[in-house]
């Protein structure tokens, strides 16, 4: 998985499929709002559902842990 950003969002790309998720950069880190969790074209017609939500962050998680920057979702 790759992980990257800006200011705003949060862009998981897992295998070509990514979602974006909006969130806020807070001190030594940024936190994604799962609510917000899309699919990006040309999948943006397909929706996220817990399962496949859940797989994404639990990836996210495991590709940052040892990174400095942290990456939480609520």
């Amino acid at each position: 998985m790759k992980v990257s950003g800006t200011s705003s969002h949060v862009y998981l790309d897992m295998g070509g499929k990514i979602i974006k998720a909006d969130g806020e950069i807070i001190v030594g880190g940024f936190v994604a709002y799962t609510r917000t969790m899309k699919f990006e074209p040309p999948y943006e017609k397909q929706p996220v559902t817990e399962e496949i939500r859940q797989k994404y962050i639990d990836e996210a998680l495991r590709e940052t842990r040892e990174s400095y920057i942290k990456l939480e979702f609520e």
